[in-house]
């Protein structure tokens, strides 16, 4: 893809996410149905506290410790879902998200927050993990929802997948969701309205079309004209590509389907780093 198109991309999704944070984030409160399948393997991540963490007997009442690092964290669902689904766990998080309108004013006391374009550090090729945290700690998991149908072309999903698998410790997990809009009929008809209208107004200097992948939509919000978003619908192909991308680094534990009213919109895939 023409990085021209990227950047293009890039910035017309900030620009959706920065004029309809409002709206976008009052449709999105509940916790997805997804997450409760990907607990366990987050259980599985946590690490022994305090004097246990060194060699030695676990201090008394200590609970199991998991550091987790949230891209594109949005309003900060999953840090107000997580340490409740885990109340065994002293749980902290680092939620980070391009968009400071969607990041949350109420925040959970186990997480903090950082504004952090994770597209712009792909294409400058800046290390997530090193950008978030500079001094180089590694989490436990790592975990990305809702962002990978964002990321323009291939080579730049496997590059995110690689700096989520990076981010964590050997034996930490890596979790992704992939947005699959055009196996469900309603949604596709939508898109393929949409992106029709879409690439009429914002066909230009560069020919666009020619320049998208198969998946690749601009998706519409809330029947305003002329308000666009660039998503890409994933497949069981595309995700084995993905997955295949990280087999050096990481395993793939696990494989599910969930959320919508169908339980099959999102492909989920979690990994366990080497």
């Amino acid at each position: 893809m023409d990085p021209r198109v990227v950047d293009m991309i890039r910035r017309l999704n900030n620009d959706f996410y920065f004029r309809c944070a409002p709206s976008f984030s009052a449709t999105r409160q509940a916790p997805w149905e997804g997450w409760r399948a990907c607990v366990p393997h987050l259980e599985a991540a946590c690490r022994p506290s305090g004097a246990a963490a060194a060699g030695g007997a676990p201090a008394q009442g200590a609970r199991p410790r998991l550091e987790v690092l949230d891209v594109a964290c949005g309003n900060g669902r999953f840090e107000a879902f997580l340490p409740a689904a885990l109340p065994g766990a002293d749980v902290r998080m680092l939620g980070a998200d391009g968009c400071a309108e969607l990041l949350p004013t109420a925040r959970p006391p186990q997480a903090a927050f950082a504004r952090f374009d994770a597209l712009d550090a792909l294409v400058r090729g800046e290390p997530w993990g090193r950008a978030l945290v500079p001094t180089g700690a590694s989490f436990d998991a790592a975990v990305c929802f809702g962002f990978f149908h964002h990321i323009p072309s291939r080579r730049l999903r496997e590059r995110a997948l690689r700096e989520l698998v990076d981010a964590v410790r050997p034996g930490g997990v890596a979790i992704v969701s992939l947005w699959c809009f055009l196996e469900d009929a309603r949604l596709a008809r939508k898109a393929e309205a949409s992106h029709a209208a879409a690439l009429a107004q914002l066909e230009g200097s560069v020919a666009l079309a020619a320049q998208l992948e198969p998946g690749d939509r601009f998706l519409g919000w809330q029947d305003e004209p002329g308000l666009w978003r660039w998503c890409h619908s994933f497949d069981d192909a595309q995700a084995d590509e993905l997955a295949a991308s990280v087999c050096d680094a990481a395993s793939e534990e696990a494989r599910f389907r969930s959320d919508g009213k169908t339980g099959r919109l999102n492909l989920y895939l979690i990994f366990r780093k080497h």
